[in-house]
């Protein structure tokens, strides 16, 4: 949570179906890592890529292909943002002010970074322009980052009069760690806007065998 007092995270458990293999939900805990964690979506989501608004009011997540969101001063009860007709919203980032919402989407047929506003869901404007995936919202809410194949990229936006977008350029070029497609962002920009945080592969995994002869002689 923004007030830093609790963690919100996903959490899977192994189930028996013909139709998914775990069944996830979000849990939140005390940030000191004591108490025992307690769940905080209804039996009837599953939860994914849980962000939060900086006032702690709304909870933003994706369940099956959706984007869906929690007003804590309004009842708690799960509103969906959006209906697409076609694809899938997933990866929900809220600007800083909580008045647009990034996410990433394959309406298209192609996974772009799209913005609506929040919490109406109303307006849709398209960030990347060449494939776009894992969005993040600058410090001034004046850029959106995303990532474009192995390339970090930066678009700026002009909010102020209406809902400009600039063009996309690239910032540096870095192979960032996705353990799990749409889940994992890989990536994070820290609260001042000047540095971002990345996720690496600690380095090569390489399989080894052990191959032990003679290993009857240590039975005599």
């Amino acid at each position: 949570m923004p007030d830093g007092k609790r963690i919100v995270f996903e959490h899977s458990e192994a189930v028996r179906s013909r139709r998914r293999f775990s069944s996830k939900t979000l849990l939140s805990i005390s940030a000191n890592g004591g108490g025992t964690p307690i769940s905080i979506m209804p039996d009837s989501l599953r939860g994914a890529s849980p962000t939060w608004s900086q006032d702690g009011r709304f909870l933003i997540f994706s369940d099956r292909g959706q984007i869906w969101y929690v007003d804590y001063r309004g009842g708690k009860q799960p509103e969906q943002l959006m209906r697409l007709r076609m694809g899938f919203a997933m990866e929900p980032s809220l600007s800083r002010d909580g008045r647009y919402l990034a996410y990433t989407s394959n309406e298209s047929g192609k996974f772009e970074v799209y913005a609506t506003r929040f919490p109406s869901g109303e307006g849709r404007w398209q960030l990347s322009s060449s494939g776009g995936s894992r969005p993040r919202w600058s410090a001034q809410d004046d850029e959106v980052f995303y990532v474009e194949d192995d390339k970090l990229m930066a678009v700026s936006i002009d909010a102020q009069a209406g809902f400009r977008v600039g063009t996309s350029t690239q910032l540096f070029e870095e192979r960032l760690v996705q353990a799990v497609p749409f889940r994992f962002s890989g990536y994070d920009v820290t609260p001042d806007g000047q540095r971002f945080v990345i996720v690496r592969n600690a380095g090569t995994f390489r399989p080894m065998m052990t191959i032990v002869e003679n290993w009857s002689v240590e039975f005599k």
